[in-house]
This record gives C-alpha cells, sequence and structure tokens, in this order.
C-alpha cells in the first residue's frame, strides 16, 4: 500500500425504497484537507470515482455540482477533490462503478474516546433532475 493511499472495504447497513447504506468498515472520520494540524471534519455530498491503478477500488471524494457550465449553455458542472483519513491519506473505497453522488457521515462517538464507523449511503434511483 502507497504511504498516502489507505483501502477499505464497505460492509452491507440497511436499504429502504430510496436509500441503500453501508458502513466504511475501520475509516472512523473524514476530512476534506489533508494538514493534520488543521483538519476539517467532512459529512455529505460525496462522489466514487474508479482508480486507474488500484482496480476494483474508487477514491472516494467530496463533490459539488451546479446546474451552471462555462463551457455550455444548458450544462451542468460537477466538480471533485478527494478527502482523507485520520493519517491524512487518500481514501479508497472498494468498489466497481463510479457514482456521482453519494452522501459520506462520520465523527460520531461510540462512546468519549470511540467513534463509530463511517456510513457511505447511495440513492437507489439517482438525485439528478437538472435540465
Amino acid at each position: 500500500m502507497d504511504n498516502n493511499i489507505a483501502k477499505y472495504n464497505i460492509k452491507y447497513l440497511s436499504c429502504d425504497d430510496k436509500y441503500k447504506t453501508y458502513i466504511i468498515d475501520g475509516l472512523k472520520n473524514i476530512y476534506h484537507d489533508q494538514i493534520t494540524n488543521y483538519k476539517h471534519l467532512f459529512n455529505g455530498a460525496s462522489c466514487l470515482i474508479r482508480n486507474k491503478k488500484y482496480k476494483g477500488y474508487c477514491n472516494l471524494c467530496i463533490v459539488y455540482h451546479s446546474n451552471e457550465s462555462d463551457i455550455f449553455d444548458n450544462g451542468y458542472s460537477i466538480h471533485f477533490a478527494p478527502l482523507y483519513d485520520d493519517n491524512g491519506n487518500i481514501i479508497l473505497i472498494k468498489y466497481e462503478s463510479d457514482d456521482i453522488f453519494v452522501t459520506v457521515h462520520c465523527g460520531h462517538q461510540n462512546g468519549p474516546w470511540e467513534y463509530n464507523d463511517a456510513k457511505l449511503t447511495f440513492f437507489i434511483n439517482g438525485t439528478f433532475n437538472k435540465f
């Protein structure tokens, strides 16, 4: 494993007619910056982008969607950047396909010094309804 990469597996937690939720096994907290002395805990809109070097894994990224485009008159833009674990490693999730909108939830304590594993939620019917 590379020094700046951490691989995680997901475990099924629950499903209903709108959402499918997984536990990210062993990942307690998620950050949108890598600086160790000034971390920002992250919860919210994310995406999974397949990683060419690590087949079968996706980069977990923060995602920003906008119904504007600098290129197209009637466009939609998606911006993303890597998310990091407690050690400043880029997070890779074992998953076989891209998904441009999922959510992550982390930072929930199980006790005074113990955190629960982060959750990853997929939208079964998608979220996109623009144009």
